[in-house]
């Protein structure tokens, strides 16, 4: 078993014992449902459940225990965990000894543990003795590497693994502190002294050399651990239109991360999350005051856009030792600030209906302006690094590493956009006039969600379990049926002929073009050949494709019984579009021309179905985020008695109602 696999093993496992089986027992109701219960706190609802997984997995990883201990290294882990474990049953002893203490849901009072609050007290000292010893054995293996050769400490430290220690220490901390009365700046305080400690371990043991990388490594763990703290914090106004913002700002911060060239695929994703926790933070902080005051509103955007810039920075010194050229960092964090403007322009001008109403239009027109003109360019820089690199026929990993920062920064972007264009369209109506759709259909969403995973779970383990000669076949039985499921939901119908009309030519062109790419890609591209199963297979793809985009482009948003609401409608949008992207990409991985044994174009037959899925899903949203009608297609309420001051000619379907 390899370390890496051993550390998640390590992380399901302290999962399990720890948030699960407290929320298990809140569920039960085995502690005192009267007191503030377990999703009060944030340090047992996100800091159990998600930052100490991660940091027992990162450790247990990094340490490589299954390498092996000398004698006195195991000493040194077994003291490690005793003292652990002592200092975590002595905080228990101390709490439950308390004669004035915080009561909870574990502790209803004073000296007295609910049967949570016992399997609680257990967990953490056990955990305690746990996290200690790993440390060590961390430390450790961080000291022997130094004294060795100090080339493997250095390259340990100068990865993005490094974040899975620092950040959930960091954010552990900050979140505990909040849970026990702290103000965001004194937990953010106590989460840069964690830090310092981290740092200055680190350095004992590996030496003064790597304390200048680990100050980088603290610099981009405290960014998102405070901006976490801001996320978590209550505020006074959370409603749909004041969070989008801060998701818009998120979404941004992590596009802008497109710039970096990482290797592994999951470093991608630690960096992008980094850095959009980075981005929302600020903007929630403002989005969610009670009175939004424009001069705060534009203060947050600017930090928002500054703190990943010095994400983006920090991380190109981590990995490269230098900072990206200026040019590719303007293009990242710069070119994504206008989205979250226009996503703030959208919760400031709700609130102040008399703005909006005369400079409602002009906000929509510069708005479009600034996405076409700043936006639009940035994203069109990755793909021009894209086209260079096919028409230099580079290697298929350079080519396979520039594309994937294409796709990052412009599925970010264009989600981005979505949202930012829907918060402006609703704060541009009439105060006053706008509501949500009425449609809210919890059990058809469910029923969605589980179909297509159950789909995707069959075809995924289809390579391994199924004979060769069937899997066309169950691919063909998969795509079958999640095409029943979408006729069923098309029973809802549609808001009238010209909604109808848009969804099926756009279906039409969707199947077509999805139809054609398992063909190309399977088959002629690579000199493979088109078979019979293969025909079936690309026509079910088709067909599947088809009635997922009609229904996207329809029902989903705006049916003949009424309008979707705003949460539903993006949820609908985004299980249609994942079943658009993956049921197409492995159906195709059923048929044997995927994986030729000699290709004969630069691309691999499933990465470019993967491409052609993707542009398919971008046409679609298109059109389904745009009014599928030239005629109002609903009316923004009005109070009784009143005309409405204007109609939806201008705004997507699923935002009016």
């Amino acid at each position: 078993m390899t370390a890496g696999r051993t550390g998640v093993r390590v992380a399901v496992i302290v999962w399990i014992l720890g948030f699960g089986m407290l929320a298990l027992l809140s569920v039960a109701r085995l502690g005192d449902d009267r007191l503030p219960g377990l999703f009060t706190f944030r340090s047992a609802t996100v800091g159990d459940g998600l930052l100490l997984p991660v940091l027992a997995g990162t450790t247990v990883a990094a340490g490589r225990w299954r390498a092996g201990w000398s004698r006195s290294e195991r000493r040194c882990l077994a003291v490690a965990a005793i003292a652990g474990l002592l200092a975590g049953a002595g905080t228990q002893v101390q709490w439950l000894l308390d004669p004035r203490p915080r009561l909870n849901w574990t502790l209803p009072a004073p000296h007295h543990f609910a049967i949570a609050g016992w399997y609680h007290a257990v967990f953490l000292t056990l955990a305690s003795g746990f996290f200690l010893s790993a440390g060590t054995g961390l430390w450790l293996r961080l000291r022997h590497e130094a004294r060795s050769t100090p080339g493997p400490a250095i390259r340990r430290v100068r990865s993005v693994a490094v974040l899975g220690v620092l950040v959930p220490v960091s954010a552990f901390v900050a979140l505990l502190a909040q849970d026990n009365g702290a103000t965001l700046g004194q937990a953010g305080g106590l989460a840069a002294a964690a830090l310092l400690v981290v740092v200055a371990a680190t350095g004992a043991a590996a030496g003064p050399r790597v304390v200048p990388v680990m100050a980088v490594a603290a610099g981009l763990a405290i960014l998102p651990t405070i901006s976490l703290a801001c996320l978590l914090t209550p505020r006074p106004t959370v409603t749909p239109l004041t969070v989008v913002p801060a998701v818009v700002a998120g979404l941004a911060g992590a596009s802008a991360t497109a710039v970096l060239r990482i290797g592994a695929r999951w470093e991608h994703v630690v960096v992008a999350s980094c850095a959009a926790l980075a981005a929302a933070g600020p903007v929630y902080l403002a989005a969610t005051l009670e009175r939004l005051p424009a001069l705060p509103a534009l203060l947050a955007c600017a930090l928002s856009s500054v703190m990943a810039t010095l994400e983006v920075s920090l991380f190109a010194r981590l990995l490269t030792g230098s900072r990206p050229a200026g040019r590719w960092l303007l293009a990242g964090p710069g070119t994504v600030a206008p989205i979250v403007v226009v996503g703030m322009a959208g919760r400031y001008l709700h609130q102040e209906a008399d703005l909006a109403a005369a400079w409602g239009n002009i906000a929509v027109a510069l708005s479009g302006l600034l996405l076409l003109a700043v936006a639009a360019r940035g994203v069109r820089m990755h793909f021009a690094a894209v086209i260079s690199a096919e028409e230099a026929d580079a290697p298929r990993s350079h080519l396979s590493a520039t594309k994937w920062q294409a796709y990052l920064a412009i599925v970010t972007a264009y989600a981005a956009a979505l949202l930012a264009s829907i918060s402006l369209v609703i704060g541009t109506t009439a105060g006053g006039h706008w509501s949500d759709g009425r449609i809210a259909d919890p059990v058809l969403l469910t029923v969605l969600v589980v179909v297509l995973a159950a789909l995707i779970t069959v075809l995924l383990v289809a390579g391994a379990v199924v004979a060769p000669t069937a899997r066309p076949g169950l691919a063909t039985l998969c795509c079958a049926l999640w095409c029943g499921v979408m006729f069923w939901c098309l029973r809802a119908g549609f808001s009238g002929w010209r909604q109808a009309g848009f969804a099926v030519l756009v279906a039409l062109v969707a199947g077509a073009f999805l139809t054609e790419s398992v063909l190309s890609n399977t088959g002629h591209l690579h000199d493979q050949g088109v078979d019979r199963a293969t025909r079936v297979v690309a026509l079910a793809v088709g067909v599947c494709a088809g009635a997922t985009t009609t229904w996207m482009a329809g029902p989903a948003l705006q049916s003949a019984g009424g309008v979707v609401t705003v949460g539903y409608a993006l949820l609908h949008l985004a299980v249609a579009a994942a079943a658009t992207v993956a049921l197409p990409f492995l159906a195709a991985g059923c048929l044997p021309g995927a994986r030729p044994a000699r290709t004969q174009v630069i691309g691999l037959p499933l990465a470019g179905l993967l491409q052609d899925g993707f542009v398919v899903l971008v046409l679609v949203i298109s059109v389904a985020g745009c009014p599928t009608s030239s005629s109002p297609t609903s009316t923004i309420s009005a109070p009784p008695g009143e005309r409405p001051s204007r109609t939806s000619r201008c705004c997507p379907p699923h935002t009016c109602g």
